[in-house]
């Protein structure tokens, strides 16, 4: 019974080490940030292709103030009639997306009709509902919950 016991408990140690790698990721504390003015959208104005910069903050103790960034940088295009494509990096900070996406107010709903598999966060996957800002110069799509806040910095290439 001991034997079988520390057999299997060997085997879970060793599943853990050798089953996962892991992800170059900066661990820093960050304050979680303060609501931005909404804006709503003019689509004339969101088609083109833009560089973005991506970032998904995980907020653990919010009280004192741990998170860990995930950062990337990749191309998002959207094209009439409301269309849009994202490229997806390796690391999964983006995981990219591509579909349809329509605009209410000062929100932006994507589509995603991509396929992916499910051993990572799905909130990466551009889809869903995201915030529009725009500060001028700087677009941004922001998507929160308790814990989480994915943002897509926008820059227009064209």
């Amino acid at each position: 019974m001991k034997t079988a016991l520390l057999f299997k408990s060997i085997l879970l140690v060793l599943i853990a080490l050798t089953g996962c790698q892991k992800e170059d990721v900066k661990d820093e504390i960050v304050e979680k940030p303060l609501a931005t003015t909404p804006t709503p959208v003019d689509i004339n104005q969101l088609y083109g292709s833009y560089k973005v910069d991506f970032s998904a903050i995980y907020y653990f103790n919010v009280g004192f103030g741990y998170s860990k960034v995930n950062t990337g940088t990749t191309t998002l295009t959207i094209s009439a009639p409301n269309t849009y494509s994202c490229v997806g990096l390796k690391s999964r900070f983006p995981a990219g997306g591509k579909g349809t996406f329509s605009v209410k107010n000062d929100t932006v709903y994507f589509s995603n009709e991509l396929i992916f598999t499910c051993e990572f966060d799905h909130g990466l996957i551009l889809q869903g509902a995201y915030a529009y800002r725009n500060n001028g110069d700087t677009q941004r799509l922001i998507k929160e919950s308790d814990n989480v806040r994915y943002e897509y910095i926008l820059t227009k290439t064209n």
